[in-house]
């Protein structure tokens, strides 16, 4: 249930008024500072959502750069395929003159 993480920033429970001790015939149980716990808790939640929307902004980021570039080297791609169709046709009329000659 709780451990060792759930400690950090949180008071000595026995200070505490919202101490509850719980007792069974072998064990005591000393559930304390609950509200500081789930405040501690709330926290860590809440710069965990912070961390992850930098995150989030910086991978949209990321896409927005990498769609831009897709385009760019498609863009690229279809003028090369234009220039390699071009190559071809000269180099077909070029065989076309040799044979003619």
């Amino acid at each position: 249930m709780f451990d060792e993480t759930n400690k950090e920033g949180v008071q000595d429970p026995h200070h505490d008024g919202l101490v509850i001790t719980l007792s069974s015939s072998n064990h005591t149980l000393d559930v304390g500072a609950t509200a500081q716990v789930t405040a501690t808790r709330f926290r860590r939640l809440d710069e965990d959502h912070d961390r992850t929307c930098r995150i989030i902004n910086c991978l949209q980021e990321d896409v927005t750069t990498a769609r831009a570039e897709v385009r760019e080297l498609m863009h690229r791609h279809a003028f090369m395929d234009q220039r390699v169709i071009e190559a071809e046709r000269r180099a077909d009329e070029a065989r076309e003159k040799a044979r003619e000659m």
